[in-house]
């Protein structure tokens, strides 16, 4: 879409601004910039790239159109996913001081994702995003082991006002911080630390659920709570997500984990039965095999249990 088709198609967008309009239609640089994130909060991402493309194209790109290309190159916002672009984007950010240009970076030169792993660049990038006070950069230090709890965010002064909607303010930033929230919480179990990781990635996945009732959210959502041991409300975000996705097999199995874990087999065999369903496999027929098991129908469980080895070895029966 070239720059004119967009701005056509601004006053959809849910964050409409009728003076940014005005101003972006006369070819101001920071408008068109501002109606790029407006679009991208709205979830219409083809036209946030072509809003920060426009930009670049022109030879004025600034430090957050090329973050936020950066960023839709790298999960395939309204574009082709590529890693490799979004580290040239987001060099290009950072070199023009831009926070989560910084951020971006680093958790690329960590990931190894679009440039080679490099833990020491990670940090350098880690460190001056978080002397910006992006809090998910003092948050990525602090699991890397280089500034505990409490001098770390003393060191730092943590932000609480982060204001960039590749953190918190459409479905899937949201649903990314939840989920790096979830792994650190999960490698932080046991510590006050892990606990408030856990409460702040319960928050970003009911957030994630306020701007789009997804399968996909309330999953995550029920296998946090499912890790955590609390089975209950594993459960009835299981029921959820499989509202959304009847075919969720994982939903489907993962809910019967929990109730065997219960000692509820028969509701547990229940959820097995209609994960083998939709999607037959060992794993699952093995789960059916133990509730049988528990439940005293022996024969049942061994031909689950037989059954199971037959599709490991594969045969079809």
């Amino acid at each position: 879409m070239n720059i004119n088709e967009v701005l056509k198609e601004y006053p959809n967008c849910y964050y409409y601004n009728k003076q940014r309009h005005e101003l972006a239609k006369k070819g101001n640089v920071d408008s068109i910039a501002d109606i790029g994130t407006d679009f991208a909060r709205s979830e219409m991402f083809e036209c946030a790239v072509s809003c920060w493309q426009h930009i670049i194209d022109i030879g004025q790109g600034t430090a957050e159109a090329y973050s936020n290309l950066g960023v839709s190159y790298y999960y395939g916002n309204g574009v082709n996913q590529d890693y490799k672009k979004a580290v040239q984007y987001y060099q290009k950010a950072a070199a023009k001081n831009h926070p989560f240009g910084m951020y971006n970076l680093a958790v690329a030169c960590e990931s190894g994702n679009g440039t080679p792993k490099d833990i020491n660049k990670a940090i350098k990038y880690y460190e001056m995003a978080a002397d910006k006070g992006v809090n998910m950069a003092i948050d990525a230090l602090i699991r890397l082991g280089l500034y505990d709890e409490v001098h770390g965010l003393a060191y730092y002064g943590r932000s609480f006002n982060d204001d960039s909607f590749t953190l918190t303010n459409n479905y899937h930033s949201c649903i990314d911080n939840a989920n790096g929230k979830y792994r650190l919480a999960l490698a932080e179990h046991g510590s006050t630390y892990g606990e408030t990781l856990k409460k702040e990635a319960i928050h970003y996945f009911l957030k994630a659920i306020s701007y789009k009732k997804t399968s996909e959210a309330y999953y995550g959502l029920a296998t946090l709570y499912k890790d955590f041991k609390d089975f209950d409300n594993a459960i009835k975000y299981y029921k959820e997500a499989i509202k959304i996705n009847p075919s969720s097999f994982e939903s489907y199995n993962d809910m019967g984990y929990c109730y065997y874990q219960m000692e509820n087999d028969v509701k547990a065999l229940e959820c097995f039965k209609q994960s083998y369903e939709i999607n037959p496999n060992s794993m699952v027929l093995r789960n059916m095999g133990n509730c049988y098991k528990n439940l005293g129908e022996f024969e049942q469980a061994d031909d689950c249990y037989n059954n199971a080895d037959l599709l490991e070895n594969g045969f079809t029966f």
